[in-house]
């Protein structure tokens, strides 16, 4: 039998020969991959514990119990934090704010036109569906991985029969957290370089190729066919079992089952690198490698930042890591225990309906109808071998482990909707809700830090492709209407952010609503402080607290008065000129018979 090493020669001379910084690449990869094994355990764990629907699809499978009931304490973790992330960031429609740089005339103008623009392509590019699977990924792994890339859709006019555009714009992506690797000892995410992994299909690429806008090449998609069929024709060849193994751990199965597949697997490299076979150092580069070992393309990133338009979100740090900690990993043993008392409750309450049982003697058994009667001598006996009533009892610490895990993740039971036991006036409940939800908005505005990162690189991928002009729609507060108007790249360049304020607005919202109720309740009871407070003040701040800002017109109430006592002039003077009317329907001057 050929050896190891002759049976990876043979391998390897069946394929075109690989790119050099390719290799380099490539072993960054698995590198990388392997440092970050002990996380993917542990996101495969709580996955599997969230998602589950017994026990036989989790590690706590136990041969001995005849009950296999899976509580679903984790899902109701994992889908209210979601919930409640999702409602915190976006709790109307007006969530996102300019922050302007400058004072120029035109400062307005441009910030309106900017928050606008995005608002417009986010119902367009379904950012909000986008946005929940990143949130989704934020919770399970406690990491997230988020791309803007700017697209133009095409789509087929079912009338005319013509190619017309359906989207143009920026729009985020959502990146696995299986997909992507980076130095986890690097000082931050945008300092380290990462490698993407994406799945396309040859069919794909051969579609982009004829269009135009693909980075492969004819002679590259060649070179790869060519591989194809000479790794089918020696199929029989006993294949390199690390490379095998490589592959598997991808989502194929050996290599000649990817090579087979009719995909191609692309790694996307960002950041510095040194080429040492060119002597060249590669700053701010994008590399783009197929099948592990062609080169696609080696060229500087395009963007404003020389960064890749590539971001991190963790819901904790790590020490001495960059890959972030989930709310969910250390909850796992507490499911686990939950789930062993829920089974060993349920087999002795079994076995409570259906004893088992001690004869004594040699008892005589019949069953009439469903039930079974025992005929015993003097001597003889017939008992129940009944377990422990005190395993019962495990309600009560099942109990305590569930709420114990909503506090432990940041969830506390009062702010999902679950009063604690007690009687509380409302300013204490408000007061408890309050400091309970400080934990979950802390962990919701890093998530916003994020969620910032990616529009503002939508803004700046607008910017910079943005050819021509395009269609936006601003909302007439006035009259309540969209109007629709045209915008140029130059209307989106001005000098600011643009910030999501949902999810701390609305925090600040509640508490100084809660503070102010508490006020009208002390402070406001005295005549002499009331003074100092302008009515007209302080009806816009609480427009402005409770969101009614349409409802909200300085002495609004004195015209409807006006009007009111107009009407009621008018019905008044009606009812005299109807009193005066004879009810015989005669006026005075004409006798009766």
């Amino acid at each position: 039998m050929a050896s190891t090493g002759s049976n990876t020669a043979d391998f390897e001379n069946v394929l075109s020969a690989p790119d050099d910084i390719a290799k380099d690449i490539m072993n960054l990869w698995w590198q990388w991959k392997s440092a970050r094994s002990v996380a993917e355990q542990r996101w495969a764990e709580a996955k599997r514990y969230v998602f589950a629907t017994s026990t036989r699809e989790t590690t706590n499978v136990h041969n001995e119990w005849d009950n296999t009931v899976h509580r679903p304490k984790l899902y109701h973790i994992y889908n209210n934090l979601l919930v409640n992330t999702d409602f915190s960031l976006f709790p109307k429609s007006d969530w996102l704010e300019f922050i302007s740089y400058d004072q120029q005339d035109d400062s307005k103008a441009k910030r309106e036109a900017a928050v606008a623009y995005l608002r417009t392509k986010h119902r367009l590019s379904g950012f909000r569906r986008i946005i929940r699977k990143l949130i989704a990924d934020w919770l399970l792994y406690g990491n997230c991985f988020a791309g803007v890339e700017y697209v133009t859709e095409k789509a087929m006019d079912p009338f005319s029969g013509e190619e017309v555009v359906s989207y143009q714009g920026p729009r985020p992506y959502r990146i696995s957290p299986y997909d992507i690797v980076f130095n986890p000892t690097a000082l931050s995410f945008e300092d380290s370089p990462k490698i993407v992994k994406i799945y396309k299909s040859l069919g794909e690429i051969e579609e982009e190729i004829m269009n135009g806008n693909s980075r492969f090449d004819e002679e590259t998609l060649n070179k790869m066919k060519q591989d194809r069929i000479a790794v089918n024709d020696n199929h029989q060849t006993e294949m390199d079992k690390n490379k095998a193994r490589a592959f598997a751990g991808d989502g194929f199965g050996e290599i000649t089952e990817y090579y087979n597949s009719g995909h191609v697997l692309i790694h996307e490299f960002y950041g510095d690198i040194y080429d040492k076979y060119s002597n060249t150092f590669l700053k701010n580069h994008v590399v783009t490698i197929a099948d592990g070992r062609y080169v696609l393309r080696k060229e500087p990133l395009n963007t404003y930042s020389g960064k890749p338009n590539i971001f991190h979100g963790v819901w904790k740090d790590t020490p001495d890591s960059i890959w972030g900690f989930g709310p969910l990993n250390n909850l796992v043993g507490m499911q686990y225990r939950i789930n062993h008392l829920e089974n060993a409750k349920s087999d002795a309450f079994d076995q409570m309906l259906e004893p088992d049982m001690v004869f004594q003697g040699d008892p005589e058994i019949k069953r009439v109808g469903a039930a079974i009667h025992y005929f015993v001598s003097e001597q003889g006996a017939v008992n129940p071998l009944a377990p422990d009533t005190t395993v019962l009892n495990a309600d009560f610490q099942i109990q305590k482990l569930e709420n114990d895990m909503e506090a432990y993740a940041g969830a506390p039971r009062e702010a999902v909707g679950i009063r604690s036991p007690g009687e509380k006036t409302a300013f204490e409940v408000q007061a408890l809700v309050s400091a309970a939800n400080r934990v979950f908005e802390y962990q919701t505005n890093i998530f916003s830090e994020f969620l910032e990162q990616v529009i503002n690189a939508e803004l700046e991928s607008a910017k910079q492709n943005l050819s021509g002009s395009d269609v936006i729609s601003i909302l007439n507060r006035d009259y309540g209407i969209e109007q629709f108007t045209k915008i140029t790249r130059e209307d989106l360049r001005s000098n600011g952010k643009v910030v999501p304020v949902g999810a701390r607005d609305s925090a600040r919202k509640s508490r100084l609503a809660q503070q102010l109720q508490q006020f009208y309740q002390t402070g406001m009871q005295d005549p002499e402080v009331v003074q100092h407070f302008p009515a007209k003040k302080v009806a816009v701040m609480w427009s402005e607290i409770l969101d009614i800002e349409n409802l909200f017109e300085p002495y609004g109430r004195i015209p409807e008065r006006l009007e009111a006592q107009r009407l009621q002039m008018s019905a008044q003077e009606m009812l005299e000129e109807e009193s005066m009317i004879d009810p015989t329907g005669l006026s005075e001057e004409q006798p009766i018979g």
